[in-house]
Parts: structure tokens; sequence; C-alpha cells
């Protein structure tokens, strides 16, 4: 069990009593989980040399099991998460309380939360235990911070963390935040005003040590069942860039996919792929190849959801 440090008790211990406190309500208990595994045959490790193995290809992991978990009444509530990536060790990255004094303030205390730092393309959340304000002071608006305790010995400090989205409904959604100890801004929008279009664009920028700035963005356009995109990414050190056009088509519960891959250095891929749903579960079926490398890989993942 990965290790939860005193302060992240104490502040989740803090939170869920102040907010049971002030909450009447009988508090509603809801339970989710999710498997996802399956097996690949490839031979990116080694070229020439083919492989097969447990891998869950979106997670990295032989399997990925999760048991989530929350309590929440009309004031406050408790969250956490149950995981292991292993089949051995069972972990926590999710654990933290939340309460609102007032209709505009939310008070968050423990490890996971993250909700005012997601930008359209990319999300954080925090593993080290802290204490995040949010305020939404008008419909679509959220705007706070969080004071973030370093848990490793070389950390000096704590940190702190400002941020903020707005989304107008059917229009366009921004968001951005500083990491003040980490010396890192990120900025996204995401336009909605017109039905099917997927535009997505986020700026990342490591400002200490002379800089690393990375812009990715997204556009797509779906007709009828047909949704082609493409996803370009931007990176200043080393001069690093890649365009990668894909397409899906829509069958019912069946959704193949294709995509080719171009980077800077010259080096290319294109894989394809096809998801097939029924309710909570689907299989997912892939395979990719890589060029100059000459190296390929390709599986069938399921994934189940409770």
């Amino acid at each position: 069990m990965r290790r939860i440090t005193l302060l992240a008790v104490v502040v989740f211990a803090l939170v869920g009593v102040m907010a049971f406190a002030d909450d009447m309500a009988a508090p509603a208990l809801t339970w989710s989980g999710s498997l996802f595994s399956g097996v690949q045959f490839d031979n990116s490790t080694t070229a020439g040399t083919t492989t097969a193995k447990l891998w869950d290809v979106d997670n990295g992991h032989p399997a990925d099991f999760w048991i989530d978990g929350a309590l929440s009444g009309k004031l406050a509530g408790l969250k956490f998460e149950l995981d292991t990536t292993d089949g051995a060790t069972v972990a926590t990255d999710v654990l933290y309380g939340w309460w609102k004094p007032i209709d505009m303030l939310t008070v968050t205390g423990g490890i996971g939360y993250g909700d005012i730092y997601t930008t359209p393309i990319e999300g954080w959340g925090h593993g080290a235990p802290g204490i995040q304000v949010a305020l939404s002071p008008i419909d679509g608006l959220n705007v706070g911070g969080s004071y973030i305790a370093n848990t490793t010995a070389a950390a000096v400090g704590a940190d702190v963390v400002v941020a903020g989205s707005y989304a107008a409904p059917n229009l366009v959604t921004v968001g951005g935040g500083y990491d003040v100890g980490g010396d890192y801004a990120w900025a996204g929008v995401n336009v909605t005003a017109v039905k099917g279009l997927t535009a997505e664009v986020d700026f990342e920028d490591t400002t200490s040590a002379g800089g690393n700035m990375r812009v990715e963005g997204n556009v797509g356009y779906a007709v009828g069942s047909l949704s082609p995109a493409v996803w370009v990414y931007y990176q200043s050190v080393g001069t690093a860039w890649g365009v990668k056009p894909n397409v899906s088509y829509a069958m019912g519960s069946v959704t193949p996919a294709a995509y080719f891959q171009y980077n800077a250095d010259g080096s290319m891929a294109l894989g394809a792929n096809a998801a097939i749903a029924a309710e909570k579960q689907t299989v997912y079926v892939y395979g990719d190849f890589n060029l100059p490398a000459n190296t390929w890989d390709f599986g069938v993942n399921f994934r189940m959801a409770f």
C-alpha cells in the first residue's frame, strides 16, 4: 500500500468531519470499478525478436484494476480509489474529502484531486497531500489554488498552484494555470460552437532553466458516422514536432479506425484498430508499424467496467 503521509490523513479527516457535521442529509455511497488488460505480440523492444505479454495498451501495464468509491451529501463528500497495475501491489492515488461551506466555495483536502487544473487535452491531479480552494462565483467559472506538501527528502518547502477555467455553453472552454514551485505554466482552449467540430489546443511551458515549450492541438469534424481528425504537436527543446491524421467510422457497436504519424526526426508510424463495445464492456483490437525502425505490435485488449 502506498504510504499516505500524516498531513494527508489529518487534512482528509478534518475536511470530512467538518463537512458531515454541517450536512444533515444522509450521504449516498456509490461504487464503480474497472479492469483493463489484454495480450500483445511485438518486436518493439528489440527489433527482430517477437515477444508476447499481458498488456493494457492505454496504460502501459500488464493489467489495471480500479475500485472507486464516493460518499456524497449536499454539502460534503469523500472520494477514494484503490488500484493495482501489477496484480500484486495495491495503492491509492485518490483519497480526499470536499466541503462546500457556501454554494460558490469548495474546499478539498487530501490527494488525487485536480478539478481546476484540466485543459481540453491534458489533466492534472496531485499525488502529494494538499488542500485546494475553488471558487465558482458564476456558472461556468471555476478559479482557485492549492497548497501542496512536498513528501520527498530532496524537496524543499511546499508548492503553490493557481489555476482557473471558464466554460461558455455551446461556445468555448478555456483554462490555464501556473505551478509556482515547478515554474510551470499551461493554458488550453476548446471550441464547442459548431456541432460535430473538435478544436482543441493546449500550451505548456517550463519557464525555468531556459524553458521547454510544448503546443499540441487536435482538430476534427464528424460527418455522420465518419470522424476524420488531425493531431499536431511542437516542442521547443530539440525542435521536435509531429503530425498525426486519423479517421474512425462508427458502425453500431463496432468502431474501426486508422492513423498515420510523421515526426520531425523522420520517424513514421501507421496503425489500425477497432473497438467493439457492449454495454460497459469493450474489446479493442489494434496493430501498429513503425519506420525506419521496422518495429511492430498487435494485440487484443479487454476493458470491463462495473
